[in-house]
C-alpha cells in the first residue's frame, strides 16, 4: 500500500471527522484487551481508512512492526486534521520517529524520509502558518530524530526552594474542609487528595514527597493518569530508569484514559518527549501483552 499522492490532497479541506459506532466499539474492544475479536470486526469494517489505518498502526507500534507502523502512520499523516486533538498529531509524529528509527535500514523508512521531504518542501507559507496544520510543521522534527538528532523540548527540573509536604497540604485543606471531613481515612490515604496534592507538590513541592505519595496510590485506576507519566520523568532524572519504567507500565496498564475515539493503546506516553530514550522495544511488547486479555 503506497502512500498518498501529494498531488490530490486537498489541505484546505481537511476537516474533522464523526467516527460512527461501529467503530468506537471496536476501539473500546482493543482498549478491553479482546484483541482477536477486535481484529476481526476491523477487517470486516470498510469504512474510514485512514481512522481504520490508524488503529491499526498502535497495533503494530506497540507489537514492535514498525515496518508496519511507517506504512499506516503514513496513510493518514498527511490528514491528521481530521483529528480533534493537536496530542493525536504529536504523538503520531513521535511514534513515527520511533519507527523510523528502528526501521532505518529498511527502504520504506527511506521511501518515508523521502516523502516527507518532498511533502513539506511543497508546502505554502500559508499552509505552514494555518493552526489546523500544524501537524506538516512537526516534519523537521521527525527527519531529524530518523536522522539521530534528538533534542527534547521538555526537560524536568525540581522546584528551586520546594515547600513542605505539611505547608502544602495546610494550603490544600483551607479550601477542601468539607471533602476532608468526609474521608473515612488519612488524607494521604484517599487517591482523590492525593491526586490533588501531587498537583500541588508537582509545582511547589519536593521530589522525595511527590514520590512517596506517588508509590502508595501507583495502583489504583483513580489516580490522575499524568501523575505516572511525571514520576517516570523524575524517576529518569533522578538516575533509576528501572522504576521509571515501571512507572510507564503503570500507566499504560492502569492510569490510561483514550482522549480520540481511535485511541486504543496509550500513546499519550509519547506526549513527554524526554522520556523518549526509556521507550525500547521491550516496554512497547509488555505494554501491548500487559493490555491483552487471555
Amino acid at each position: 500500500m503506497g502512500f498518498p499522492d501529494i498531488s490530490t490532497i486537498n489541505f484546505n479541506n481537511i476537516n474533522v471527522v464523526s467516527v460512527p459506532k461501529k467503530l468506537r466499539d471496536i476501539a473500546q474492544l482493543y482498549r478491553d484487551g479482546h484483541y482477536e475479536e477486535a481484529g476481526l470486526r476491523l477487517a470486516a469494517f470498510e469504512k474510514l481508512p485512514r481512522q481504520k489505518a490508524a488503529i491499526e498502526a498502535q497495533l503494530a507500534f506497540f507489537g514492535c512492526n514498525f515496518e508496519t507502523a511507517i506504512e499506516r502512520i503514513m496513510e493518514y499523516y498527511p490528514y491528521l486534521g481530521e483529528w480533534y486533538t493537536g496530542n493525536m498529531w504529536h504523538q503520531t509524529a513521535m511514534a513515527l520517529s520511533f519507527s523510523l528509527i528502528r526501521a532505518r535500514s529498511q527502504p520504506i523508512a527511506k521511501d518515508c524520509i523521502e516523502y516527507l521531504k518532498a511533502l513539506y518542501e511543497g508546502l505554502s507559507e500559508e499552509q505552514l502558518a494555518n493552526k489546523g496544520l500544524r501537524y506538516l510543521t512537526f516534519i523537521p522534527q521527525i527527519l531529524d530524530r530518523a536522522d539521530g538528532k534528538f533534542n527534547s523540548t521538555q526537560k524536568y527540573s525540581p522546584p528551586e526552594a520546594p515547600k513542605s509536604y505539611d505547608e502544602l497540604f495546610d494550603g490544600y485543606a483551607q479550601y477542601h474542609k468539607k471533602q476532608l471531613a468526609k474521608l473515612e481515612c488519612p488524607p494521604e490515604e484517599d487517591t482523590r487528595t492525593a491526586s490533588d496534592m501531587l498537583i500541588l507538590i508537582d509545582s511547589s513541592g519536593s521530589t522525595d514527597d511527590f514520590l512517596r505519595l506517588y508509590e502508595m496510590h501507583r495502583k489504583s485506576p483513580e489516580l490522575r493518569d499524568w501523575a505516572h507519566i511525571k514520576a517516570a520523568r523524575i524517576f529518569m532524572f533522578l538516575g533509576d530508569n528501572d522504576r521509571a519504567a515501571q512507572a510507564l507500565m503503570d500507566f499504560a496498564t492502569i492510569g490510561w484514559n483514550p482522549l480520540e475515539c481511535t485511541d486504543i493503546m496509550p500513546m499519550s506516553m509519547l506526549d513527554a518527549d524526554d522520556i523518549f530514550p526509556l521507550i525500547s522495544d521491550g516496554i512497547l511488547a509488555k505494554i501491548y501483552s500487559g493490555r491483552m486479555k487471555v
